[in-house]
Parts: structure tokens; C-alpha cells; sequence
């Protein structure tokens, strides 16, 4: 059973991302799903659960929310979670899957994100 990394920036799709979370749990089983929030205990070195948890997975399903390219300079600093997470599941061949997140949110463009 493939693993599902979820992918979202806090104030910005993680109302979507709990959804998805719990959804794909009920369905498939917690220990399935990685999201964040819920997946890394209070203590753990977080770099190395996140990055653990992408390369097991197969999929991961990048939440972008209505405030997307509101973000653009976070998006271009390398040491942005979003972007490194992103950035590794390429590296690592995963299949990423952008969510748009609300009626609101716009397609994305390569000139809206820099």
C-alpha cells in the first residue's frame, strides 16, 4: 500500500490538509498518511521525520490554498519547508499532485510563482 505525504503551508490549506488527512486515514489506515501536525510527536527532530516519512512515501499531494502566490519570496528561499519538501519529492520521483484549495484559488502559472 503505497504511503501519502501531505504537503500544505499553515494558514494557507491546512483546513484542506486535515481533510484530506482524515479521509485518506479513515480509508487507508494512519500509519498511511503523513501530515505534519499530526504525524511528527512533540520532540521529535522534525527535519529527519519529514524527510523519513517523504522518501517512503509515493505520492504527495501539495495543498495549495488561495494565498499560493501571496507566498512567492517564501517559495523562492531555499530553506522553506513547502518549497523543500516539494523540491525532494521530485528528487526522489515521487508523483506530487497540486490541490487547489477553494473556488478562490487560481490556476497555478509559472509566472505567478516567479
Amino acid at each position: 500500500m503505497p504511503h501519502v505525504f501531505i504537503n500544505y503551508r499553515t494558514g494557507d490549506g491546512e483546513q484542506t490538509a486535515a481533510l484530506l488527512d482524515q479521509e485518506l486515514s479513515r480509508r487507508f489506515g494512519q500509519d498511511r498518511v503523513f501530515r505534519a501536525s499530526r504525524s511528527i510527536a512533540p520532540g521529535d527532530a522534525y527535519p529527519e521525520v519529514l524527510l523519513t516519512a517523504l522518501r517512503r512515501s509515493s505520492v504527495l499531494l501539495a495543498v495549495v490554498g488561495p494565498d499560493w502566490t501571496n507566498f512567492r519570496s517564501r517559495l523562492q528561499d531555499p530553506d522553506d519547508w513547502v518549497r523543500k519538501e516539494i523540491e525532494a519529492a521530485f528528487e526522489c520521483g515521487l508523483i506530487v499532485v497540486p490541490v487547489l484549495d477553494g473556488r478562490k484559488t487560481d490556476r497555478l502559472n509559472k509566472a505567478a510563482i516567479g
